[in-house]
């Protein structure tokens, strides 16, 4: 967004982003308080999913303000260092340090949380879903980038 618009755009984002999560994180506990019909055998399975989303959703959102002011930060800089060049090597560096340091936090507080055993696995298989995406999506944006000008 901040490519195509201003970092000023990309900062309004954040709290629309905050409203959801917190729309979430009420709304998946009341779910759970509804007392389910006889021939309901889906809410056993949603209780341990939507039971821990509040600490899931609060975790998410202190990873998320963490990583977007990283994010800001590097793709801002490297966009004034670079002077709207190298736009394949600046998205894979900012999207890269950010999505690993998001990564790596968020795995941390969910370990912490107790919510899962083994938050090495979870950055290793998390991180490398993301790269992969990141290569595919690079390309994408620079078509559009070369759209816009």
């Amino acid at each position: 967004m901040q490519e195509f618009y201003s970092r000023a755009l990309a900062r309004k984002t954040i709290p629309i982003t905050f409203f959801f999560s917190i729309f979430y994180a009420v709304a998946a506990p009341l779910q759970l308080a509804y007392i389910p019909h006889a021939c309901d055998t889906t809410h056993a399975a949603f209780a341990p999913i939507l039971g821990c989303a509040p600490h899931i959703v609060i975790a998410s959102m202190i990873v998320f303000a963490i990583c977007q002011g990283v994010d800001l930060i590097i793709y801002g800089f490297l966009k004034r260092v670079w002077h709207r060049r190298f736009l394949i090597l600046r998205n894979y560096i900012s999207i890269g340090i950010s999505q690993f340091v998001d990564t790596s936090l968020f795995s941390c507080c969910l370990w912490m949380l107790g919510i899962i055993t083994n938050p090495l696995d979870i950055i290793v298989v998390s991180f490398t879903i993301k790269f992969i995406i990141t290569l595919i999506a690079t390309p994408l944006i620079m078509q559009i980038a070369s759209y816009k000008k």
